[in-house]
């Protein structure tokens, strides 16, 4: 995953295999196995995500879980399910259904629509998982920490703010 010189062989600059772990547990992870996360983050990252996968694996052995994989178009899947026209979801019902960013290219209306039928009415939290990467693009004004805008919306508050003004200006003076 590093070049010989120690760079990250990612395909863009903006892609870590830390994005989307807790640090904090990750070096604890590490902690327990002798190492120091604050020289081998990456090691201490192993460790965590091996742990991650050991108890995945066991919830999948000790729990009703059924894990398929389709290449059904969505809308035609959540059709299927709920007419029953597909035998390994007779009569399905979900706790969760990850539709991931089906929403940025279906819509939220059209995936509620689809898949909020088949929740599994018994369970009061069961629900949809979804994320968007796209949602502030008709959004002017919103703010996220993968929004390219953040950048510019942090300078233009930090300039109302005399302190920090004054301070950068002095550093710059220097």
């Amino acid at each position: 995953m590093f070049s010989a010189k120690g760079g990250w062989l990612g395909q863009e600059d903006d892609i870590n295999p830390l994005h989307g772990w807790d640090v904090a547990s990750v070096q604890r992870s590490g902690l327990k196995h002798g190492l120091d996360p604050s020289g081998d983050i990456m090691g201490c990252l192993f460790f965590h995500v091996k742990q991650q996968l050991r108890e995945f694996t066991l919830r999948v052995k000790e729990f009703h879980i059924n894990i398929h994989l389709t290449q059904y178009d969505s809308r035609l899947l959540s059709k299927g399910i709920a007419a029953g026209v597909l035998p390994a979801f007779d009569r399905a019902s979900f706790d969760r259904v990850d539709i991931g960013d089906m929403g940025d290219h279906l819509g939220i209306k059209e995936c509620l629509a689809n898949w909020g039928p088949l929740l599994n009415i018994a369970n009061r939290y069961a629900c949809l998982v979804m994320h968007s990467t796209k949602w502030y693009h008709d959004r002017p004004y919103v703010t996220a920490r993968d929004n390219p805008r953040v950048l510019d919306f942090l300078k233009e508050r930090c300039q109302s703010l005399p302190s920090v003004v004054s301070a950068l200006i002095g550093s710059f003076k220097k």
